[in-house]
């Protein structure tokens, strides 16, 4: 099962199951922070891609190499669970315009990019390392 969560999601199923995945991650750090639970809004709840699926140029300032972005941007830890208007908002743009946006997320692990400084594959990989460690907690996996 790690071995599942530390590679891409592509498109569906994949993106269901990262929903998924993404929607008990945030539960469980939900609840290790005594926080209330967010109600899923299954019908407007969508996957988000911080590093975007077609980023604009100047995303290639921190991802200079097409296949390191391409290799990370379908990984967990470029993924998000955003709604689908703040989903539309973010769209393409640039991290500094997407943080505000991630920010005012109710979903944790969401919010907590905001804090980022940027978003190069150091923090995608740090974030997909962060995750792989929740969910072993989660399930139990070895």
């Amino acid at each position: 099962m790690r071995h599942a969560l530390d590679s891409p999601f592509e498109r569906a199923p994949g993106a269901s199951r990262a929903k998924a995945v993404l929607w008990r991650l945030n539960e469980q750090e939900l609840l290790t922070n005594s926080d209330a639970s967010v109600q899923q809004q299954a019908a407007t709840l969508t996957l988000e891609h911080v590093l975007p699926q077609k980023p604009q140029e100047g995303w290639r300032e921190s991802w200079p190499d097409k296949a390191d972005s391409d290799a990370w941007c379908h990984r967990l830890g470029n993924l998000v669970l955003l709604n689908h208007r703040t989903n539309a908002a973010a769209s393409n743009k640039m991290f500094v315009e997407k943080k505000p946006l991630l920010a005012k997320s109710p979903y944790p692990l969401t919010r907590e990019l905001a804090d980022k400084a940027g978003w190069s594959i150091v923090e995608v990989q740090a974030q997909q390392k962060r995750l792989i460690e929740l969910a072993s907690v989660v399930w139990e996996l070895q």
